[in-house]
């Protein structure tokens, strides 16, 4: 058998091996590994920017925006395979073995649209997902006093007024408004206001199809008259989805207040009176809310942060404990997650089983439900270029 006669087996016999031998655990691994490198990255990256906020500092957002995946494959001529051919003998080869060599690009998400949805409040649309979200699968406190930074109080009679979270108190009016949603034994639902009623629009006239055309393009309906008429209507809309708070003993309509960086604060508040199902309270009180922004969130969080001054009254549950029980430790606990160095000290984030001891109460650790809402305010405001993604995975035979 001549030399080209051997190359040729030896070839055949590798490509046989590397069609045998699938590349798919390595693929595996490497996707494991990168979503793995994507969570550390992401969770350091939300408790770092909760203690710059705690500090006062500017915030960072740095993205994995690009791996860079490359699996090689090779076979080595250390051992033998059986071939039949013109004379029974053996050619060289050897095993297969995969090799990865990622890279990643690291960048900042400085887009302008980044930093706009950072600064924009949480749109009432968000909210009242959240709302959804929360019913049937648990508490909603948590979403509720991250997101919302005041109450505005409206009474019959007097001038609406602002009850904000910071109060010289404490925020004792606020607390006691939000307990009395959160805790009154019902959770908060979203319903529907009643659609407007359309109003007529000029006398009835013949029926005449250029008419209900040009009628259509002007945002008029068309009804039938009777008698070879018809009428035009004007006005009239959908229903509105609103969120309502249980009050006690009724549930209460809660608007939102409209603000933007674009269009700027509201020029007023426009309560909610009242919807069949949910009439609000007796005295005619009537409530909206005013929510952060992203950036808000992260102060808000950095200002509670072992801030012994916003605590749960003590007749409630868990009275004497964070209002927002998150803890960054500076020593770790018997369930840590994971750790962050940050300015040569090291802060430990724990578990779900973890609780919070203060004094003679305790209550659950929700520091990994609270990143978990950071972590979906901060995406959305992503455009789908800047959302971490494997683009490419190279095999490359040896």
């Amino acid at each position: 058998m001549g030399p080209g006669w051997r190359l040729f087996m030896q070839a055949s016999a590798c490509a046989a091996i590397l069609g045998a031998c699938s590349l798919s655990p390595a693929v595996e691994q490497n996707s494991l590994d990168y979503t793995g490198t994507i969570e550390q990255v992401a969770n350091k990256s939300l408790v770092t920017n909760i203690l710059r906020a705690r500090d006062g500092a500017p915030l960072y957002f740095p993205d994995l925006s690009l791996i860079h995946g490359a699996i090689s494959a090779s076979v080595s001529a250390s051992s033998t395979l059986p071939w039949k051919g013109p004379s029974t003998g053996s050619t060289g080869i050897g095993p297969l073995s995969a090799g990865s060599t990622p890279g990643f690009d690291v960048a900042p998400g400085n887009t302008k649209q980044f930093y706009l949805g950072l600064m924009n409040p949480i749109s009432d649309l968000m909210f009242r997902n959240f709302v959804a979200s929360a019913q049937g699968y648990g508490s909603f406190e948590e979403v509720f006093h991250m997101l919302v930074s005041g109450i505005e109080v409206g009474q019959p009679g007097s001038s609406p007024r602002l009850v904000a979270w910071y109060d010289e108190h404490g925020g004792a009016e606020y607390l006691a408004i939000a307990n009395r949603w959160l805790w009154g034994g019902k959770p908060p639902i979203i319903m529907k206001t009643k659609g407007e009623t359309a109003k007529p629009f000029g006398p009835p006239i013949p029926l005449d199809a250029k008419a209900i055309v040009e009628a259509s393009s002007a945002g008029l309906d068309v009804v039938d008259a009777g008698e070879g008429r018809m009428q035009f209507m004007k006005g009239g809309g959908g229903s509105e989805p609103i969120v309502c708070f249980w009050d006690g003993e009724v549930y209460t309509p809660v608007a939102i207040v409209s603000n933007s960086v674009g269009k700027g604060p509201a020029g007023g508040i426009s309560f909610i009176r009242s919807i069949p199902g949910c009439p609000g309270r007796a005295n005619g009180t009537r409530y909206a809310l005013h929510l952060r922004s992203t950036r808000q969130v992260f102060t808000y969080l950095g200002s509670i942060v072992d801030n012994p001054q916003f605590l749960r009254p003590g007749n409630g549950p868990g009275g004497g404990c964070p209002r927002l029980p998150i803890s960054l430790s500076s020593t770790p606990t018997d369930d840590v997650r994971f750790s962050v160095a940050y300015r040569n000290s090291a802060y430990y984030v724990s578990g779900f089983g973890h609780k919070i001891i203060c004094g003679n109460a305790e209550v659950l650790d929700r520091t990994l439900p609270v990143l978990a809402i950071l972590s979906i305010l901060l995406n959305i405001n992503r455009d789908a270029n800047e959302i971490p993604s494997t683009k490419t995975v190279q095999a490359a035979g040896g």
